[in-house]
C-alpha cells in the first residue's frame, strides 16, 4: 500500500532538501520559483518552520514562467500538492505535528443552547501608537499576520530587524492600516512611534526657542525626538515598519512594496546633513522633517500623480501611481525649497540673532551680553524727558546715531544689539549682508524684505561708508600720521 507521508526509512534517506522535493515529484523549476518568492529556502529546517499561512500565501503568489507571458502563470492543481507534500515531509522529518495545508477548514456544530456572548475584541487607540490627532480605533493583527510582516521585512532586507529596530505589533497594526487599509500617508509622531514602545514615549520632548518682540528668546518644549541620535532610533523603527508592508493591487495576489532602502537612505541622509550644517537648530531640523512626512507627502503623491499623467516627472523620478510613497519619498529628499523655506533660512535667522550656544538657558540669558542687554531695557530719555529743540537737533543730518525719539521710538524701534541696530524705526529688521558686507552684496529692494540701512546711523548706506563713525575715528586721533619725534 502506497503511503502519503514518507515512511521512517524514506525519512532517515533524506540528507537534503533535494532528496525531498524529489520524494514529493516536484520539478526542481517549480521549487526554485517558489523557494525564491519565500526569500530562498535552503534546507530541511527552514521549510518546516515556514508557517501554513504563509506557505498557501506563497502558493498564491508564486508565478511560473512561459513563453510569451511576462506574467507568467500560477501554480497548476498538481503542483500545489506537490509542495503541499514537500512541507509535510519536511515536517515529519523535524518531528513536527503534521498538518494538511490544502485541507478545507473544519466546520464546529451548531451549539443548541444559548450561545455565550464573545469576549470584545482588543482594540487600539491610533492617538496612542502613532498620530496624537487620530482618534481611529485599530484592530490587532493575527499571529500569523505579525509572521507574514516579517517574512515581508526579510524579503526586502535578508534578515529581521535588530532588537532595538523591531517595531511593536500595536505600532505593525496601526502603520498598516493608515498605509494598506486607508490608503493615507505613511506618517507616524516620531513622539510616540517610538524605539521599545510606550517605554520611551515620555521622554520624547525637546526644546525649542520663539524669537520674542523684545529681542530674547523663550523656550518651549515640544513633542518629538529632542535630539538627531534620538530621531535616527525611530526612524529605524519607523523604516522597519514600512518594510513590512504591502500595497495590494488589481491582479489577484499582487503585491508591491512600500517603499525601497534606497530611497529611505537617501532621505536620512539629507537629514544627516541639515544636521551637520545646523547642529544648533535641530528643533527646526526636527520639526520641518515632521512636517515633510505629516503634510508634505501627499501633496508630492498628487503632483507626481499629474506629472505622471503629463509625461513630466521632475529629477529623474520612478513613480509608480499604484505604490506611490516610494517615489514620494524620494522627492521630499530632493525637494530643495522646502528644506530651503523650513530649515535652511530659519537657521541662518536664529543663528543671527544668537542662537548658537541654546542649552538649558533661554537663547537671551545665553548668548546676550550685560552691554546688549542695558541697551534693549534701556529707555529712551533717560529718565529725563528731552527738550523740542534737543528732539529737533536729533533728527537733523548726522544726528541719527544718538537714537529714535517722540513717534520714532513708538513700539520700542529701531533695536539694538550692543552698539548695533538689529532693526530700523519702523520695526524692520536691518539686512545683515547689505550693512555689513559691500556696496551690490544684497539686491536692492532686499529678497528677504529686510532693510538696507547702516547699523552705526540707520543712513541708507553701509556701515563701513558711515560719516558717523568716521567722524568719530577722526576725533580720537585714529589713522593720523605720527609726528616727526622730539
Amino acid at each position: 500500500m502506497v503511503s502519503l507521508l514518507p515512511t521512517d526509512t524514506e525519512i532517515q534517506g533524506f540528507q537534503s532538501l533535494d532528496d525531498v522535493r524529489e520524494w514529493a515529484g516536484l520539478p526542481a523549476a517549480i521549487w526554485t520559483a517558489f523557494s525564491t518568492g519565500c526569500g530562498t529556502l535552503s534546507n530541511i529546517r527552514m521549510v518546516a518552520a515556514l508557517p501554513r499561512t504563509a506557505l498557501l500565501a506563497h502558493m498564491r503568489a508564486v508565478r511560473i514562467a512561459v513563453t510569451g507571458d511576462p506574467a507568467g502563470r500560477p501554480l497548476n492543481a498538481a503542483e500545489s500538492i506537490q509542495v503541499g507534500l514537500l512541507w509535510r515531509a519536511c515536517r515529519r522529518t523535524c518531528g513536527l505535528e503534521d498538518q494538511d495545508p490544502l485541507a478545507d477548514p473544519v466546520v464546529q456544530p451548531i451549539a443548541t443552547g444559548p450561545a455565550a456572548p464573545a469576549p470584545a475584541a482588543k482594540k487600539v487607540k491610533a492617538s496612542t501608537v502613532i498620530d496624537q490627532l487620530d482618534d481611529t480605533e485599530i484592530n490587532p493583527l493575527s499571529r500569523s499576520d505579525i509572521d507574514q510582516c516579517y517574512l515581508n521585512h526579510i524579503e526586502i532586507t535578508g534578515a529581521e530587524p535588530s532588537q532595538d529596530a523591531e517595531p511593536s505589533p500595536e505600532q505593525i497594526a496601526a502603520l498598516k492600516d493608515r498605509v494598506e487599509a486607508r490608503g493615507e500617508a505613511p506618517y507616524a509622531d516620531f513622539s510616540l512611534f517610538t524605539p521599545y514602545g510606550r517605554r520611551m514615549q515620555k521622554q520624547m520632548r525637546t526644546k525649542s526657542w520663539v524669537f520674542q518682540p523684545d529681542g530674547t528668546f523663550r523656550t518651549v518644549d515640544i513633542p518629538g525626538p529632542n535630539s538627531f541620535s534620538a530621531w535616527a532610533g525611530c526612524w529605524k523603527v519607523y523604516r522597519a515598519a514600512l518594510y513590512m508592508l504591502r500595497h495590494q493591487q488589481p491582479a489577484p495576489s499582487t503585491l508591491k512594496q512600500v517603499v525601497t532602502p534606497a530611497v529611505m537612505e537617501e532621505y536620512c541622509e539629507n537629514i544627516a546633513k541639515l544636521v551637520e550644517e545646523f547642529p544648533e537648530a535641530w528643533h527646526l531640523i526636527m520639526q520641518a522633517e515632521d512636517r515633510c512626512r505629516g503634510e508634505a507627502l501627499d501633496r508630492y503623491r498628487r503632483n507626481l500623480t499629474k506629472a505622471q499623467v503629463e509625461g513630466n516627472l521632475p529629477m529623474g523620478i520612478n513613480f509608480d501611481a499604484s505604490a506611490p510613497w516610494n517615489g514620494a519619498f524620494m522627492f521630499a529628499a530632493r525637494d530643495f525649497e522646502f528644506w530651503q523655506k523650513n530649515v535652511v533660512r530659519p537657521a541662518h535667522t536664529f543663528l543671527a540673532r544668537g542662537g548658537k550656544n541654546m542649552t538649558a538657558k533661554s537663547a537671551g540669558e545665553a548668548t546676550m551680553s550685560q552691554e546688549a542687554k542695558a541697551a534693549l531695557e534701556k529707555p529712551a530719555h533717560h529718565g529725563q524727558p528731552e527738550s523740542p529743540s534737543k528732539r529737533k537737533r536729533k533728527r537733523e543730518p548726522g544726528a541719527a546715531a544718538a537714537g529714535p525719539t517722540g513717534k520714532e521710538a513708538k513700539g520700542n524701534h529701531p533695536r539694538k544689539w550692543g552698539t548695533h541696530y538689529i532693526s530700523d524705526y519702523d520695526g524692520v529688521e536691518l539686512c545683515f549682508r547689505y550693512s555689513k558686507g559691500k556696496l551690490g552684496d544684497c539686491s536692492d529692494p532686499c529678497p528677504e524684505g529686510r532693510s538696507h540701512r547702516c547699523q552705526h546711523c540707520l543712513g541708507s548706506h553701509i556701515n563701513s561708508a558711515c560719516p558717523a563713525v568716521a567722524k568719530k575715528q577722526k576725533g580720537s586721533g585714529k589713522g593720523k600720521p605720527s609726528g616727526p619725534a622730539k
